[in-house]
């Protein structure tokens, strides 16, 4: 799981000291700095990378234990270091464009790290999917993580029937919302079967909105909630 909410503190600042007096920091020494500020505050992260973006600041890069990727702001000595959360404003032009390119490098590694980690327990979970065969025989895949109480997801279970022009699909049921997402999720695994005209209708019900679902067996509440935990510690947000 992700831990970028650990770095919600939006500000770390160790020390008072006269700046005029403070000398320029060697890289390793800026390194040691920021990483023992992240020690001292529990902060499980690690400095990968600083980059001198000039203005007195430093773009720092620090990674997780689960291997994903942050981009923070830190002064050039190191003593201050802020959550990055876009810049207000700048006139810098290069300032600008380094920091956009590296947190989008960011963004798209780390999603490519999400999408492999969930892939592997979605493979270990195929037995969950709720599968449904393109018209024409194809080889090609979708698959939807999908919420019966998420109105996006309501719009998406629509247009299954022009999805399965082109894929098959494995649609795997979860429950990210709250009680009412646990209970028609659990409702739609208690009544699936393998007739997939059966299951379509099934799902279309159950993510009516005035659809009475009632309470479904615990066993399979319980399964559902482990579930929807397991892909959410592997990335998955609502």
């Amino acid at each position: 799981m992700r831990a970028k909410y650990l770095l919600l503190c939006a500000l770390l600042s160790f020390g008072a000291c006269d700046k005029s007096s403070t000398p320029k920091l060697s890289l390793e020494e800026k390194t040691q700095t920021i990483q023992k500020a992240l020690d001292e505050k529990n902060l499980p992260f690690k400095v990968v990378e600083i980059t001198d973006i000039g203005h007195s600041l430093d773009l720092v890069v620090v990674q997780s234990n689960d291997g994903t990727q942050e981009a923070l702001l830190s002064t050039s000595d190191g003593e201050v270091l802020m959550v990055l959360d876009g810049i207000a404003f700048s006139a810098d032009k290069k300032l600008i464009d380094t920091i956009s390119s590296k947190t989008q490098s960011i963004a798209n590694a780390n999603k490519q790290m999400t999408d492999s980690v969930v892939k592997e327990v979605l493979e270990k979970h195929k037995d969950r999917a709720i599968h449904f065969s393109a018209k024409s025989p194809t080889n090609k895949r979708l698959i939807v993580i999908s919420d019966p109480s998420c109105m996006y997801c309501a719009k998406e279970l629509a247009g299954l029937d022009e999805r399965l022009e082109q894929y098959n699909v494995d649609m795997y049921i979860v429950a990210l919302l709250g009680p009412d997402s646990i209970t028609r999720a659990s409702y739609i695994m208690e009544h699936i079967s393998s007739d997939e005209s059966a299951n379509k209708t099934l799902l279309q019900n159950v993510y009516d909105k005035s659809f009475n679902v009632g309470k479904e067996a615990e066993s399979v509440t319980k399964d559902v909630v482990e579930f929807s935990g397991v892909l959410i510690e592997s990335g998955v947000r609502s």
